[in-house]
Order: structure tokens, then C-alpha cells, then sequence
């Protein structure tokens, strides 16, 4: 049996406290690594994606499956759009349930929503994009941890992510370094309030690259593996 069982998020280290001894568990969270910071939001990749800089783009990275709620966002942009009509929805990711995928897609097209969202598929490097959209938008029911959250939140990107317990609020501080919503309404409420106040985008994506580069670096991260090994090797030496 292994000598340590590491967990990623305090919602897998206590479940995983249950089934094995409590001093075998460790919590050591993903990592991200840090772009520099003087990039800037990408013009031209967004005029060439066919966005306005009136446009106000949500994205959403993840594969097109029933646990990533992606519905939820498609159901819910008429009500954004009514409003402000310039809301763009972009989805980033490869199709993982063809049926689920199928009807997302139907349902676009029965609400009207062609003009405002669009279907990206899988990327190989999603930076470029992080830097051009306006918020990320994360209605997930079920993580382990969800590092893409990590990796707009590092782009100065501010996030609306669903509240999951021991998951993204652990590394979300709602209403500081990102919003976190339980329904509908407050899903709403806290992309209006994104795009209402550009100033208030500001300070959550940059309390947001703040939090990340203190808690989440990916050099950080390494050493505390490094640290586990050595203590776990040098303990089975003794």
C-alpha cells in the first residue's frame, strides 16, 4: 500500500480521511504557471475571432458533458442578453458525450443564440484566449479541483464559478478574488455585476492573479512534492 495518499482539494482529503488512516493523507492542491503579467489583453486575437471591442465575451474551458453544466450556461444566456445584447458566450473543448453535446448544440439553435455563441473545440493552448475574453464562466457540478479556474484566474481573468464545497471555494474568495454562485439568480447577478463595472472586473482579476501566484505557483507546488518524497523516502530508510 502506499506510504501517502495525496488529495487535491479539502473535499478529496476528507473523504479520503474516512476510508484510510488520517496521518496517510496529505492535501497538496494543482498548481498553475504564471503568465507575465505585462501581456496585456490580445487585440488582435480577438478581431480575429470575429469580437467586437464592444463585445463583452464569457468563457467557458472544459469537455461538452452533463457533470460541466454546460446547458446551464446556454439556457440562461436570454436572460443576459436582455440585458445587454453584446454578451458573447465562447466554449472551448472537446465534445466527451456526443448526445449531451447534440443537444446543447439543438438548444442553441432553438434559442435563437446562434450570433452569441460559438463552439471552439479542443485547443491545444488556450492562453491566447484567456487573454482576450472578458470573464470565465464555470457552472460545473461535480471536480476533483477544476485547474482551469486556476489558469483564467492567472490571466487576471475574473471568474464566475459554481460554489462545489472543498472544491472551488477553497481557492475562490467570493466576492474578492472571484464569484461563486449556487443558482440561477445569483449566476446572473454576478455576471451582470462583471459587466455593469469595469473597474470592479479589474480589482477581482487582479485580486484573483494575486491569490494564484501566492497559493497556486507551479514552482511552489513542485517543491511541496519534492518535500513529500524526501520525507517519505528518508522515513522508510530509518
Amino acid at each position: 500500500l502506499p506510504d501517502t495518499y495525496i488529495t487535491i482539494s479539502p473535499q478529496l482529503y476528507n473523504a479520503a480521511r474516512t476510508i484510510v488512516p488520517a496521518a496517510r493523507v496529505c492535501l497538496i492542491p494543482q498548481g498553475v504557471e504564471i503568465p507575465e503579467r505585462a501581456q496585456g489583453p490580445s487585440d488582435e486575437m480577438r478581431r480575429s475571432q470575429g469580437y467586437s471591442p464592444d463585445d463583452i465575451v464569457l468563457l467557458f474551458v472544459g469537455g461538452i458533458c452533463e457533470r460541466k453544466g454546460v446547458d446551464f450556461l446556454i439556457e440562461n444566456m436570454p436572460r443576459l442578453l436582455k440585458h445587454n445584447e453584446n454578451v458573447k458566450l465562447l466554449i472551448v473543448g472537446p465534445d466527451l458525450e456526443d448526445d449531451y453535446a447534440e443537444n446543447v448544440r439543438n438548444r442553441v439553435d432553438a434559442l435563437g443564440l446562434t450570433a452569441n455563441v460559438r463552439f471552439c473545440g479542443a485547443v491545444d493552448d488556450v492562453s491566447p484566449i484567456y487573454r482576450f475574453c472578458d470573464m470565465m464562466v464555470f457552472p460545473s457540478h461535480l471536480e476533483g479541483f477544476g485547474n482551469v479556474l486556476l489558469e483564467a484566474m492567472a490571466h487576471e481573468l475574473p471568474v464566475v464559478s459554481r460554489r462545489l464545497r472543498g472544491v472551488t471555494d477553497s481557492f475562490i474568495t467570493d466576492r474578492e478574488t472571484g464569484l461563486l454562485f449556487d443558482n440561477d439568480d445569483e449566476y446572473i447577478a454576478g455576471v451582470q455585476k462583471l459587466i455593469a463595472d469595469q473597474e470592479y472586473r479589474k480589482k477581482i482579476g487582479n485580486a484573483a492573479l494575486e491569490a494564484v501566484t501566492r497559493d497556486y505557483k507551479m514552482s511552489d507546488i513542485a517543491s511541496r512534492y519534492v518535500e513529500l518524497y524526501t520525507n517519505t523516502v528518508n522515513a522508510n530508510d530509518d
